[in-house]
């Protein structure tokens, strides 16, 4: 037998409710489901590419349907002794789905090493309910060739 929901087309008045509630029930469909929107997290992603004696790394963090992020940053946590910081730090305040954070590294030499960022976030759900923490450690590869 298949499931049907109600819950998609459920009206808000009281007295309409218990009447359709009433002939579902007499109809055999018995119960609901209601849809519960999962909870706000983000996923983060770190890109880097060489650029004219810079390496220009990019954080893209995104959030769930429903949710937004409030703020966010990323700190280097290491760099290849070839790939040098020009700031530890990048930060994001606002109420964006998708923000990018920039952290640029100079080029003083060739070489291949690891890159290690931390991200941290505020994720708040659209509706207001909930505005959880998160973090995730990335890391990648640094590549510059000789």
């Amino acid at each position: 037998m298949a499931h049907f929901s109600l819950a998609a087309f459920w009206p808000r008045s009281s007295w309409v409710r218990i009447v359709l509630g009433s002939a579902a029930v007499a109809c055999g469909i018995g119960h609901s489901t209601v849809a519960r929107a999962l909870p706000p997290s983000t996923q983060a992603t770190l890109t880097c590419a060489p650029a004219s004696g810079v390496m220009v790394c990019v954080v893209q963090l995104e959030s769930t349907l429903g949710s937004h992020i409030t703020w966010a940053e990323a700190t280097i946590l290491s760099a290849p002794p070839f790939a040098r910081p020009v700031r530890l730090r990048s930060t994001y305040e606002g109420a964006k789905t998708d923000p990018r954070l920039v952290l640029p590294l100079v080029l003083t030499g060739t070489g291949n090493g690891e890159l290690s960022v931390l991200t941290r976030a505020v994720i708040c759900a659209d509706d207001g309910t909930s505005c959880p923490k998160s973090s995730q450690l990335l890391q990648t590869t640094l590549h510059v060739p000789r």
